[in-house]
């Protein structure tokens, strides 16, 4: 057998090292590998199978005057509470866990306690905090549950677009494409409002930004996602962690579609192909639910809920196109808890007579003008 010595250009230990990297290099790839979800390997399930396995339970939300919501554009759960804002009146309205109205927090103006462009808000134990911004500013507008005002932080200089709070700790993204000084899209700060932390690089797009909910929170800790962005990250006030890339086939986001100059022109290109989107992540103690988008031209927006068992990494693929329901969490027995306009589940129940038929006591009682509906659901794999 041929001995490696120096006259043949490496020898053994040279050899052992190139092997090892190797090694290490593939044990990292494949650590990486298994935070990622194919989009398309799921298990299809059928709409109404999700709807007819599941325990499902309807809580219609209290129709007043005062508390008159007509859009789903963020909705939190307390512990024993409701929260839902409204784009209408720029307010936030507070159930019960009946379904009953407790009171609305909050109001647009310039008085004392009142507040412009309200962006989103988050609640602590005790407290609701309202993001707002004032030109290149941002504030916190803090209300007790039964709206009394007690008070704001404010931000010069930062136009934060969503937020989240956590044990003391304000966790702040600077939106989709925007920039300050330092490049990071999320700041952490702590109780005083000042920044302790600053996580992830931003990376410019020849497009328009975007102002979304980037923050979902829950018992399992603070997760962030973004659009165009295909991963989902742990949060904690002093690190961040990849928690899942979610593989859209031909769907991910081509950085190539937004190299031209015109700003409208690219976002057109990146629908005319086509996109995924990651909308809404929670998790439960045995589940890990992700709420997708695929967005195109073509044919509008399709929406999917993908589950998956911790135990078992059983995936669960559902289209949801038939009705638009907004998922906010699961509850502390791991429930799912999703909210739908009035109209859409009327609608939908009219076109499949066989859906809901043991909830038909419930919907009677709906009206296309009412408040929306609490849909809580025990997910079965």
């Amino acid at each position: 057998m041929k001995e490696f010595t120096s006259k043949d250009g490496c020898n053994p230990s040279f050899i052992i090292s190139i092997f090892l990297l190797l090694f290490l290099f593939s044990c990292s790839n494949s650590s990486d590998d298994s935070k990622v979800i194919y989009f398309d390997k799921g298990e299809k399930a059928l709409f109404e199978d999700f709807f007819t396995e599941n325990d499902l339970q309807l809580t219609p939300l209290e129709t007043t005057s005062e508390a008159l919501i007509g859009d789903l554009t963020l909705i939190k759960s307390g512990a024993n509470d409701f929260f839902l804002f409204s784009e209408q009146d720029g307010r936030i309205h507070r159930f019960g866990k009946n379904g009953g109205v407790l009171n609305s927090i909050g109001e647009i103006g310039d008085a004392p306690g009142e507040y412009r462009q309200p962006l989103g808000f988050s609640i602590t134990a005790n407290s609701v905090l309202v993001l707002c911004t004032n030109g290149s500013n941002s504030e916190l507008n803090e209300f007790s549950f039964e709206g009394e005002y007690l008070g704001k932080k404010e931000f010069q200089d930062y136009p934060y677009t969503s937020f989240e709070v956590v044990d003391g700790h304000y966790y702040f993204s600077t939106g989709s494409n925007s920039f300050f000084e330092d490049h990071k899209k999320i700041h952490v700060r702590d109780g005083n409002g000042q920044v302790v932390e600053r996580f992830l690089v931003a990376t410019k797009l020849n497009m328009y930004s975007i102002s979304e909910n980037n923050f979902h929170k829950q018992k399992e800790g603070l997760f962030f996602a973004e659009s165009f962005n295909n991963n989902i990250y742990n949060l904690r006030k002093d690190s961040i962690s990849l928690a899942h890339t979610i593989d859209f086939s031909q769907y991910n986001f081509n950085e190539k579609l937004v190299q031209g100059s015109d700003l409208a022109q690219n976002f057109y290109n990146v629908l005319d192909r086509g996109v995924g989107l990651i909308k809404n992540y929670y998790e439960s103690d045995n589940l890990v639910y992700i709420n997708l988008a695929i967005q195109k031209t073509e044919f509008g927006a399709k929406f999917y809920h993908l589950f998956i068992d911790k135990a078992t990494q059983k995936m669960q693929l559902i289209n949801s196109d038939e009705l638009l329901i907004i998922p906010f969490g699961f509850t502390e027995d791991g429930k799912l808890q999703m909210c739908v306009l009035p109209g859409a589940l009327i609608q939908f129940r009219k076109s499949n007579p066989y859906f809901f038929s043991n909830l038909d006591k419930v919907i009677s009682t709906i009206d296309i003008d009412d408040n929306p509906i609490i849909i809580t659901a025990k997910i079965n794999l």
